[in-house]
């Protein structure tokens, strides 16, 4: 089970070296049963698109996009 503290620690991983396996881990925590880890990862991900680099990789873009287009 990922903790909310783990997931921000793959996020700062992500945006800073494009990790595949942190983005996979922040996209995988979008459809966790904890409401925290849900809101968790939203946080993550609208921290790097103010950050500039939303959805810059490759790896993740399918299925972040598909999550933020329903």
């Amino acid at each position: 089970m990922t903790d909310v503290l783990y997931l921000l620690a793959c996020g700062i991983v992500w945006n800073k070296t494009g990790c595949e396996a942190a983005c996979q881990e922040v996209v995988r925590a979008l459809h966790s049963r904890d409401p925290d880890l849900r809101c968790a990862a939203e946080l993550v991900l609208a921290r790097s698109a103010r950050l500039g680099n939303p959805l810059r990789h490759r790896e993740c873009s399918s299925e972040t996009t598909a999550y933020f287009c329903k």
